[in-house]
């Protein structure tokens, strides 16, 4: 009966002041007993002893009041260990060196939300004071555990203010550090650029389509490059923005792919007929699809003619070389195959 007594008091989410008129109504009750009656009762023909009853009664009052306050207790200490876990894992968050701007970054706005639930850290607190208070004003004798961890939680306020403090401060270094890191992998970045557009304008100049499998492997290379450049400068645009900087644009990165284009899908569609030439060649003839292989040749034919408008010098002339190296090796092909 004391445990579903409990039981449905906490079911029933009384406040904290309801709980302390319990506990107080429980002691009272117990005195009360005592004084209602006398131990003994004389009648005409005997003497009635209730002692025995009173005793019972005051003792179930007494045990509902320390059953309550050991639910109380047992409460109160689980959320004391709660604030306190809650702030030690925001102290170790906040104590985590940013390997980045975008891990500073995300440290700044964790710490934005943390000091927008101070006041949320105060009121348990405050609560967790006056659930002390009522405790101790019932003379309930605490673990040792429970004490030591509600004056650890009262102490954290104070340290978790100094520790926010602390990590503004090495945020604001970390800031200056990566701020002029940007602005130095900025300028590598333009280096680098500048380099591969070097290297673009005199790859637009090669020719010599016996050099296929050198020349494709450069356009792989090149376009590898280019994508992480591109790559690298929406990063250092997003953190442009993180820093409150104005956005720098990279219009090379389009210029260089634009003068690359057409050469990388030159020597792209020569490889692609390279790969293909020893299977026709050389067969096995009857594994050879003649439609796709037309299709191929038709494909390849119009991509290199309209590639003639836009190159110059010997790409052109390997534009000029390739339908006849493609009309000869499929006319050999397709004889060996009838």
């Amino acid at each position: 009966q004391v445990e579903e007594h409990v039981q449905a008091w906490a079911d029933a989410g009384h406040e904290l002041h309801e709980t302390q008129e319990e506990i107080q109504r429980l002691a009272k009750m117990a005195v009360a007993v005592e004084d209602k009656s006398e131990s003994q009762v004389c009648f005409r023909l005997l003497v009635v002893d209730t002692s025995s009853a009173k005793a019972a009664l005051a003792d179930k009052a007494l045990q509902l009041r320390s059953a309550l306050l050991q639910w109380l207790d047992a409460t109160w200490t689980a959320d004391n260990q709660a604030v306190v876990n809650n702030f030690e894992e925001i102290v170790a968050h906040m104590q985590q060196t940013p390997e980045n701007t975008e891990a500073m970054d995300a440290l700044e706005k964790y710490l934005g939300v943390i000091e927008g639930q101070l006041d949320d850290f105060a009121a348990k607190i405050s609560y967790s004071r006056k659930v002390y208070g009522v405790l101790y004003g019932a003379q309930h004798l605490l673990s040792e555990f429970a004490d030591e961890l509600y004056w650890r939680m009262c102490r954290w306020p104070l340290l978790l203010n100094s520790e926010l403090e602390d990590v503004r401060s090495r945020l604001t270094r970390f800031r200056t550090r990566y701020m002029t890191q940007l602005k130095a992998e900025q300028v590598a970045l333009a280096k680098d650029l500048a380099e591969l557009r070097a290297e673009v304008d005199k790859f637009t100049t090669l020719g010599d389509l016996k050099q296929v499998d050198d020349r494709t492997s450069q356009v792989a290379d090149l376009h590898s490059r280019l994508q992480r450049m591109g790559e690298l400068a929406e990063l250092y645009q997003a953190r442009e923005t993180i820093f409150g900087l104005p956005t720098t644009d990279y219009p090379q990165i389009e210029l260089i792919q634009k003068t690359l284009d057409p050469y990388a899908t030159l020597w792209q569609t020569c490889g692609e007929f390279m790969r293909c030439l020893p299977d026709w060649m050389d067969g096995p003839f009857t594994e050879i699809d003649a439609d796709a292989m037309a299709a191929d040749v038709d494909r390849w034919w119009r991509g290199t003619a309209k590639l003639a408008k836009s190159l110059e010098g010997p790409p052109l002339e390997v534009v000029a070389q390739f339908p006849v190296k493609v009309d000869a090796g499929f006319s050999v092909s397709r004889a060996l195959q009838l």
